[in-house]
């Protein structure tokens, strides 16, 4: 008897099987890259939003010491909000600036 060519059925259905465990894989890893990218943004937005305000108070000429003052950046980041103080160091010999950026 003469063999035919071609494939079984059971062949294809694990071949079937094969791709999309391969094509379900592939799209959760796109779905994590595609968050881990979203992050990597955010987090660039927040410190240049902190090195902005650091900047800013560290040229300041008149830079007194001030409690926490907060503000609102949900133009940039969504839900952000960048707190900032002013300190005197130990000796009173320079000033300590402090700023944090935080999301919602």
């Amino acid at each position: 008897m003469k063999r035919k060519k071609g494939f079984t059925l059971v062949e294809v259905v694990i071949a079937m099987i094969m791709i999309a465990i391969i094509a379900v894989t592939g799209f959760e890893f796109l779905r994590h890259v595609q968050y881990f990218i979203i992050v990597a943004g955010e987090e660039l937005v927040a410190l240049n939003l902190a090195r902005e305000k650091t900047e800013e108070l560290y040229w300041d000429s008149d830079l007194k010491e001030m409690s926490p003052v907060t503000d609102d950046v949900s133009d940039y980041l969504p839900g952000g909000r960048r707190t900032y103080s002013v300190g005197n160091s130990a000796g009173g010999d320079y000033k300590i600036i402090s700023v944090s950026v935080t999301k919602d």
